[in-house]
């Protein structure tokens, strides 16, 4: 077993963190300015985004394996907490005149490098799929959808061994 663990940030993100690495050390502590739940925090609402289409190909292997974790997790606490409903990014020529070097292309880019699941449309294939949308191109992330942070929180979560706790401002001068 490994020794004590701080994590710095108690969103989403670190609490994830904190509860994969709970079996593996002593202790864990997460260390944040607030609270969970809190409103004026960047993890606080009922959705979340979870995505793949990133441009970093690491950032997006990561976000790929965190996708691995939830779905690990859900099967834990016996219940769903990703929606599946994937990621659409579309571009617009008369918004962005350089679409080759669009967020859209280059993220869909390394989904393809990566061999992630992707769906790329073009105009005429966007309309017929996606009627409501007037655009040049979509590049769709398959595998993506929004974490549901209500369920996430709510009751039956697993427990892991070895022991945690969660400070904040409030409980000592961070």
């Amino acid at each position: 077993m490994a020794g004590r663990l701080t994590i710095i940030g108690g969103g989403v993100m670190g609490l994830m963190t904190a509860y994969q690495a709970a079996p593996l050390a002593e202790s864990v502590t997460v260390l944040d300015r607030s609270r969970v739940g809190d409103p004026a925090t960047a993890s606080f609402g009922l959705t979340r985004s979870v995505r793949n289409d990133y441009r970093d190909p690491e950032y997006a292997r990561l976000a790929f394996e965190a996708r691995r974790l939830w779905r690990e997790f859900e099967r834990e606490c016996g219940r769903r907490l990703l929606v599946d409903c994937g990621c659409l990014n579309l571009v617009k020529g008369t918004v962005t005149p350089d679409l080759a070097n669009t967020y859209a292309v280059e993220s869909y880019a390394v989904l393809e490098h990566l061999q992630l699941s992707r769906e790329a449309f073009s105009a005429t294939q966007l309309r017929d799929r996606f009627p409501q949308f007037d655009a040049d191109g979509g590049w769709l992330d398959v595998d993506a959808g929004f974490a549901d942070a209500g369920a996430a929180r709510g009751p039956g979560r697993p427990r892991r061994a070895g022991g945690g706790e969660h400070r904040t401002a409030r409980d000592q001068q961070i």
